[in-house]
């Protein structure tokens, strides 16, 4: 078999992603929030902003995992469960996508489709407030 001049690697530990690996914390909550924006901002202004926003909580650690993606993990689950319902969150008036990562899948298979909105009509008919309407009304926004 041909190695092609590189040495073989069997037995060998390799870490991959080491810090992730680092700040993830078992026992607590790991949520992945994704910024939904075409403009890219760098893993220090998420980490700051979201730091900011919430008060700068104990026991937080984020680990950047992507493009306008980060790995949050909370020491105190009650702490990340209430940031997870606590609202819409943005950064620089982009919208921050948080979703539960159950950690039987990749961190990046992670699915940041839907979110959770409050919107507010005025004026609008009685008669067209149930289910259906507000399905056709958020599959357009």
């Amino acid at each position: 078999m041909a190695t092609f001049g590189l040495a073989p690697i069997e037995g060998k530990v390799i870490a991959i992603n080491q810090r992730i690996e680092e700040e993830y914390k078992a026992n607590g909550i790991n949520l992945v929030g994704k910024i939904i924006s075409e403009k890219e901002l760098s893993f220090k202004v998420i980490r700051n902003a979201i730091m900011g926003i919430w008060e700068n909580p104990q026991g937080v650690a984020f680990s950047e995992v992507g493009r306008n993606k980060v790995l949050i993990s909370f020491k105190d689950q009650r702490k990340g469960f209430q940031i997870l319902k606590g609202g819409l969150w943005s950064i620089r008036g982009q919208l921050v996508n948080l979703q539960m990562w159950n950690q039987r899948e990749s961190i990046h298979e992670v699915n940041h489709d839907r979110m959770e909105l409050w919107m507010q009509i005025h004026g609008f008919p009685q008669a067209y407030l149930n289910n259906n309407t507000a399905r056709i009304i958020g599959d357009n926004i």
